[in-house]
C-alpha cells in the first residue's frame, strides 16, 4: 500500500509515493499540505536579496540568498534554449528584478543563446522543496 502525498509547488503538481506500513491492499489515502506551508510570492526581488541564480529547466529559475533564502521563479512562458549552467542576462529597472522583467541566456561575448523570456512572481521555497523539485525535473 502506498500513500499519495499530493502537493502544488509554486504551481507545478508534485506526486511522491510513501511507503506506508500495515496499509491495507487497494486503498489510497490522498494527504494534501496544511495551510500553512502555502506562501505568499512576491512581485520583486532587490538585487541586494540574492547572491547566484540557477537555471532549472526552459521555464524555471531558482534565486538563491543569505541565510538560506531561496525564491522559485517559474517564467511567464518556456523560454526557448534557456538550459542549466547559462549565464543569464536581466533587464531590469532600477535596483529590483521584478515580474515581467526579461531574462535570457548569453555566451561569454554576451550573444544570446535563448529567447528573451519574461519573469514570473519569486515564491519563497526551502531547501527542502527545491531539491525534491530538483529530483522531479531530472526524472522528466
Amino acid at each position: 500500500m502506498k500513500i499519495v502525498r499530493s502537493a502544488v509547488l509554486q504551481g507545478m503538481a508534485i506526486t511522491v509515493l510513501l511507503p506506508v506500513a500495515g496499509a491495507g491492499v487497494g486503498t489510497t489515502d490522498i494527504e494534501t499540505l496544511p495551510e500553512s506551508e502555502y506562501v505568499e510570492s512576491q512581485r520583486c526581488l532587490g538585487i541586494a536579496e540574492y547572491r547566484s541564480v540557477e537555471v532549472l529547466d526552459e521555464q524555471r529559475l531558482v534565486f538563491k540568498g543569505r541565510r538560506g533564502k531561496v525564491w522559485l521563479n517559474q517564467l511567464k512562458a518556456r523560454c526557448q534554449g534557456l538550459r542549466r549552467r547559462m549565464t543569464l542576462e536581466f533587464t531590469r529597472r532600477g535596483s529590483r528584478l521584478c515580474e515581467l522583467d526579461d531574462v535570457r541566456g548569453v555566451d561569454q561575448d554576451y550573444r544570446p543563446l535563448s529567447a528573451r523570456c519574461a519573469l514570473g512572481a519569486f515564491e519563497p521555497i526551502t531547501e527542502q522543496q527545491l531539491e525534491l523539485l530538483e529530483d522531479v525535473l531530472k526524472e522528466r
